[in-house]
């Protein structure tokens, strides 16, 4: 029995809450028929913004009455239904929470209609909150207040709103998805570098027009940021060792969430090179005569502080007086601090002379120094017997030899005709045998 009588208790509250609901809205019915004339104010929070396509955003709905007491409010928000979706509607963190209808939008009006039972409300609440969704990118879309809006005073019969319909305005974006255009301009792909002012320069452009900032990295390291064009820095390679580096320029725009354009380069770092120098030159034989075959021994040595690439290959070059006579190539490796002897041969004429070896003369070897690899070494060719060199074997030349007699670390110059450092009956030989010529 007990059980019943709760039944029939519950059956008949649910059906007093029903009547007075469709009682109220009745009531509002009936006050739409006079024209708002009240001081009371609809609006929407935020009024203005701006939202991409796609996105959602959300409104909350307002009623100010000032100091009357606001009894309830039905809202009725225009909006474009080309433009914009109703997401939802809910009456969150509202003061008119009891709703015989649930607050829904479509087809272009969204409707709030709510009281609550046993208040009354003055000065500004918030009557509910409408998610839109974006549908286009372009221009702009406006919410009002539809004009059979109310908000009804305590007497229940009078419509206390002031007619002003305005709601607010969007504007309706595209996001910008596209990233900067960015091109490294030095150095070149591949390139080989080396020093303590490498120049990275880069270019960047966007659609919008406006970079916000370019930055370069190393090896995945950020080393500089730059925000005005030209873009550049300056990168000193000495501070990492010889390899193969990405240099890697990212531009970005100045998007709400800035779009990354970028470009990568690898470079060869190379500080550490060879240094090919001819150390010295020789002539076998030491003292020649015309018409001997004179061989040019020119030592190459590396004092750099890399090893040649074996099978890469230089040529040295050899130059009697102005005339080159000889460019031998070589591809075998030399180690840094290690030599190698290039020869050549000359058939010798008569007269001062002087021999230029310039070795890795077509700069095939990337070197420390370029301006360091050659050497020249003047010699002289006379007729044997000839001492004074004045063209003729005679008294004169007997008198030099005879004043060096046996004297030895003598030059030919001084009697010593064969080259042995001493002056003896061998050069007398040579001395007769060219005796007037």
């Amino acid at each position: 029995m007990k059980k019943t009588l709760k039944s029939v208790q519950n059956k008949k509250a649910k059906a007093f809450i029903f009547v007075v609901g469709f009682a109220i809205i009745g009531a509002i019915i009936l006050i739409f028929a006079s024209a708002a004339s009240g001081t009371a104010t609809l609006s929407l929070s935020p009024a203005s913004g701006s939202y991409d396509i796609s996105t959602n955003f959300t409104v909350g709905v307002f009623e100010n009455s000032g100091t009357d007491q606001a009894a309830g409010v039905d809202a009725k928000i225009t909006y474009d239904a080309t433009k914009l979706d109703v997401v939802s509607v809910d009456t969150t963190g509202a003061a008119f929470t009891d709703c015989p209808v649930a607050p829904a939008g479509a087809n272009g009006i969204v409707t709030i209609s709510c009281i609550k039972f046993g208040s009354t409300f003055t000065g500004s609440q918030k009557i509910g909150n409408i998610t839109f969704k974006t549908k286009v990118g372009t221009g702009t879309t406006s919410l009002a207040f539809g004009s059979n809006s109310v908000i009804v005073k305590n007497d229940g019969s009078t419509n206390i709103w002031n007619g002003i319909v305005t709601g607010g305005t969007y504007s309706l974006t595209t996001p910008d998805t596209t990233p900067p255009t960015v091109n490294i301009t030095a150095p070149t792909a591949n390139a080989v570098v080396e020093g303590s002012a490498v120049a990275l320069n880069a270019t960047a452009t966007d659609d919008s027009g406006n970079v916000s900032k370019v930055e370069f990295y190393v090896n995945g390291v950020l080393k500089s940021t730059d925000t005005a064009s030209p873009y550049s820095y300056s990168w000193d390679s000495k501070t990492v060792s010889d390899g193969t580096y990405p240099v890697v320029v990212k531009a970005y725009d100045n998007a709400p969430t800035p779009n990354v354009g970028s470009a990568t380069v690898n470079i060869q770092v190379k500080n550490n090179k060879p240094n090919l120098v001819v150390s010295s030159i020789s002539l076998s034989p030491t003292n020649p005569k015309p018409g001997d075959i004179v061989t040019f021994s020119a030592v190459i040595t590396n004092n750099g502080t890399a090893n040649t690439v074996d099978g890469t290959s230089y040529a040295t070059g050899f130059t009697v007086d102005t005339t080159e006579i000889s460019a031998p190539a070589d591809t075998v490796a030399i180690a840094v601090g290690a030599s190698r002897t290039i020869t050549t041969t000359w058939t010798a004429t008569l007269g001062a002379h002087s021999v230029i070896v310039n070795v890795d003369k077509n700069n095939t070897i990337g070197e420390l120094n370029e301006t360091d690899n050659s050497k020249t070494q003047a010699f002289d060719v006379k007729k044997p017997g000839d001492a004074n060199a004045d063209g003729v074997i005679n008294i004169y030349d007997a008198s030099i030899l005879s004043l060096n007699w046996n004297l030895t670390g003598r030059t030919f110059a001084q009697g010593d005709f064969d080259g042995n450092g001493t002056v003896n009956i061998y050069d007398a030989a040579i001395l007769s045998i060219n005796w007037g010529k």
